[in-house]
């Protein structure tokens, strides 16, 4: 499992990155899709499934956000394939597109 870390307002940091379609889904940065029915304050309860498009092919993993006093911090949990190693990378570029620093570990 892999954390990221973004100092900043948790609800709006997450919805920097993620929004919802017409139909209702979420959707994660320029290319990843929710993969079931879930909203953004299920996000801070239970983890959720994407997959993304990264590194020439599809990853899943499962997204969880918890408020941390200065931020938010997700917990990516790879659901197992070689991109995995890629998604800190991933998640860091994807805040760094809308103005903020992430740090993964």
């Amino acid at each position: 499992m892999m954390k990221v870390h973004i100092d900043g307002n948790p609800n709006e940091l997450l919805e920097s990155i993620i929004e919802v379609n017409p139909e209702g889904e979420l959707k994660l940065g320029l290319t990843g899709i929710c993969m079931e029915t879930a909203t953004i304050e299920d996000l801070f309860e239970r983890e959720v499934l994407f997959r993304d498009y990264l590194m020439e092919g599809f990853v899943k993993f499962y997204l969880k956000a918890t408020v941390r006093p200065n931020g938010l911090e997700l917990f990516v949990k790879g659901t197992g394939g070689n991109r995995e190693q890629y998604l800190g990378a991933h998640f860091k570029f994807m805040f760094k597109q809308v103005g903020h620093d992430a740090t993964a570990f």
